[in-house]
């Protein structure tokens, strides 16, 4: 099995998540309510740092934050670059499903940037999972 995601977003997202766990935990002595806080953040902290697309043989699954998609090989069509479905529209890696419908993948999330087309590692993650799309439908029996 290969993971593949951008470590800064990982990273970011979940350093952002471990503020309000921090926070809530140095007031979780004084009243539960923060202590209970303070683990849905936790929760968070942990689910951020699992986010990837993870191949294997017999198919893909992608990591949300809050949700995880398990695709055989056979129902994806390519991976590609798409845009986020929530707030921002920004752009981000999706997998393209062969009925058309698309699962958004936040750990091919590119970088901003001041002139597009410097940040190359999403592309090349991009590049990396059709290449092994590629191979697992030229498998005997796939």
């Amino acid at each position: 099995m290969t993971v593949r995601r951008r470590e800064t977003v990982r990273f970011g997202i979940a350093f952002v998540w471990a503020l309000p766990l921090l926070f809530f935990a140095s007031f979780a002595g004084e009243n539960a309510i923060y202590g209970a806080i303070a683990a849905l953040f936790a929760v968070l902290v942990v689910r951020t740092l699992r986010i990837g697309v993870v191949t294997g043989p017999d198919g893909v699954v992608v990591r949300g934050i809050l949700r995880s998609w398990t695709l055989p090989w056979d129902q994806v069509e390519r991976f590609e670059m798409g845009r986020w479905r929530g707030w921002g529209n920004f752009p981000c890696g999706v997998v393209r499903r062969r009925d058309g419908s698309t699962v958004t993948v936040l750990a091919l999330n590119p970088p901003f940037e001041l002139q597009p087309g410097q940040g190359r590692r999403v592309p090349e993650l991009l590049e990396q999972l059709n290449a092994e799309l590629a191979a697992n439908r030229a498998r005997p029996g796939s």
